[in-house]
């Protein structure tokens, strides 16, 4: 692909994400999502544990995962209020590790994006 259709498709997602954020809160109130379980599934490889979590999260066997490459990224987002009641857009997400982190240290919205084929 190239980089007009890479930029085409950032602006309408950005575009996507500034509609829904202004309309959004108005057509439905918090969602209460309740706790997460796992449950296993065809496409779950296995689940793992987290320093920065009490459960277990899933891992699927085409998303890249090693917590060990964003060691120092989490201690900050942990340690500090560099998300705190902010809007986060995570590229190229992976795993979803980075966002969880975000939400969990109070980022007020976290849109996690990532093209994954399989």
């Amino acid at each position: 692909m190239n980089t007009r259709w890479w930029a085409a498709a950032l602006t309408l997602l950005a575009i996507l994400f500034v509609a829904g954020y202004a309309i959004a809160p108005w057509l439905a109130g918090p969602v209460d999502w309740g706790p997460l379980t796992p449950v296993d599934g065809p496409e779950i490889q296995e689940w793992v544990l987290v320093d920065d979590f009490d459960q277990r999260l899933a891992l699927f066997p085409t998303v890249f995962w090693d917590p060990r490459d964003s060691f120092s990224l989490r201690d900050l987002i942990r340690e500090t209020d560099l998300v705190q009641d902010k809007t986060i857009l995570e590229i190229g997400t992976g795993s979803g590790l980075i966002s969880l982190c975000c939400l969990k240290a109070g980022a007020s919205h976290v849109v996690a994006t990532d093209v994954n084929p399989q």
